[in-house]
């Protein structure tokens, strides 16, 4: 099991990993269940069903509910940027080195304007994407498509409804991703973003280039 804790990560054996990694090559996917530890997701996700998110739209791609930069997405930030949790996702991905995971807190909804289009985030230093489910009850829809440009095909239809489990995902021109609308009444709610080799995460804390009091853009 791969787990991000209180007390650090918890470090899968080699074969899993190796297993993980065959797997990512394979499918262009993982899931990692139980990636935050039971008991702290409970704590970081206490407020969420208040919690104040506002209409984002990203022109040309898609519309969500982003909740404002606030202790809840700074704590997700920590845990996602770490050194170990970084070698770990290097080794399965098969990707260069990590130095920064960017990443937000959002909510798609039935009926709000929330959609997503076909795209494939591939903008500065990405490398490789990933989802954290904070959903405690399971939504409809919401899954996760990865198609191939050309030939184009739809490779994988991903539905990640455990609360806490990750997926991680491949990054590349010929590979694009999409959300398909949530349906019901139960919100799809994620931490997701990128990990990229360019900043360094705690270089950038050191120098004062990174402000966790201001927003993600």
């Amino acid at each position: 099991m791969i787990q991000l804790t209180r007390s650090g990560t918890v470090l899968p054996d080699s074969g899993e990993l190796m297993r993980l990694r065959d797997e990512f090559q394979r499918e262009c996917w993982v899931r990692l269940p139980q990636l935050i530890e039971p008991a702290l997701l409970e704590v970081l996700c206490s407020g969420l069903e208040q919690a104040d998110f506002r209409p984002r739209v990203d022109k040309g791609i898609g519309a969500e509910l982003c909740l404002e930069f606030c202790r809840t997405v700074a704590s997700f930030s920590f845990l996602a940027n770490n050194h170990q949790f970084f070698e770990i996702v290097k080794t399965i991905a098969g990707c260069d080195r990590i130095g920064y995971f960017l990443g937000r807190v959002y909510r798609l909804m039935e009926g709000n304007g929330c959609y997503d289009s076909w795209h494939n985030d591939i903008v500065g230093t990405r490398m490789v994407g990933m989802s954290i489910n904070l959903s405690p009850r399971p939504y409809s829809g919401g899954l996760l498509l990865l198609r191939q440009r050309k030939p184009e095909r739809v490779v994988a239809e991903i539905a990640n409804t455990g609360f806490g489990d990750g997926v991680i995902f491949r990054l590349e021109s010929n590979l694009e991703h999409r959300i398909t609308d949530v349906e019901g009444s139960v919100s799809r709610t994620v931490f997701a973003g990128w990990f990229q080799s360019q900043p360094d995460f705690l270089s950038c804390l050191k120098e004062g280039q990174i402000d966790l009091h201001a927003k993600l853009t």
